[in-house]
This record gives structure tokens, C-alpha cells and sequence, in this order.
């Protein structure tokens, strides 16, 4: 995800790089990719606040990518509730629920994210569980 770039125009257009915290360079690109393919521009994308790829529709109980699209833009409710049944998932036991009460946030994380950075979101998912537990104790 580093060092990604694109260019609307095969020719004369500079090349932007993105994923460098801007939203307003991600929606940039994003809307370049759904002139090219809607359909896999929402599959592709992290969506909402929890960051669900939109591949993971069906986990979430939606029908398509364009559901969970327009269900996360309505609401910060539908984000809310799209997070809880991501964790949920579709599996008994569910390996996420399992991560999280087990407190092994490297495991939740690489579950959640993928393997890429689980080490580094789960330290960071923990030292929020550890300052909540400060804060609460």
C-alpha cells in the first residue's frame, strides 16, 4: 500500500500518489476507478469508519458491494453495526470474537487486516485496551 500512485490520463497528467492521509485524494481516486469499473472499485475499497474492505460484504450481511456502500454512506449506525458483525463473521466459533477474548490483538488484527501490519495494529489496539483499563480501573 506504499508508494502507490495514478493518473487519470495516459498522457500529460502528473501521477498522484496516494494512501498518504488524504481524503480528499482517496475519494479522487476512488472516483476514477468507479468511472472505470463500479463494481470493483466498491469491492476494492476500505469502508466507513471501520475500514471494512468491501469485498467482505457478504460477512457483513449485505448482498452486493454497492449495498454496503450505500448502507455505510447513510449512517454512522450502519458503520457501527457492520463492524460488530465483521468481528461476529460468518464462522462458529468466530476467530475475530475469539482473538478479542483471548486478548491476543496480534491475532484480531492479522483476522481484521491481514497479515501485513498485524503486529503494528495489534500494539496499537492494545495500548487502547491498556488505556481504557487505566482510565476504568
Amino acid at each position: 500500500w506504499l508508494g502507490h500512485q495514478f493518473r487519470e490520463a495516459s498522457s500529460g497528467s502528473k501521477w498522484i500518489t496516494m494512501h498518504v492521509r488524504s481524503q480528499d485524494i482517496e475519494w479522487q481516486v476512488y472516483n476514477y476507478a468507479a468511472r472505470v469499473n463500479l463494481t470493483a472499485a466498491r469491492m476494492s475499497i476500505s469502508m466507513g469508519g471501520p475500514q471494512i474492505m468491501g469485498f467482505n460484504y457478504p460477512i457483513i450481511g449485505f448482498s452486493n458491494a454497492h449495498e454496503m456502500f450505500d448502507a455505510f454512506n447513510g449512517s454512522e449506525r450502519n458503520q457501527v453495526i457492520g463492524f460488530f458483525d465483521f468481528v461476529k463473521g460468518t464462522r462458529t466459533p468466530s476467530v475475530r470474537l475469539e482473538a478479542l477474548q483471548n486478548l491476543d490483538f496480534v491475532a484480531f488484527a492479522r483476522q481484521y487486516n491481514g497479515s501485513g501490519q498485524a503486529a503494528k495494529y495489534g500494539g496499537l489496539i492494545k495500548s487502547v485496551f491498556d488505556i481504557f483499563h487505566q482510565l476504568t480501573d
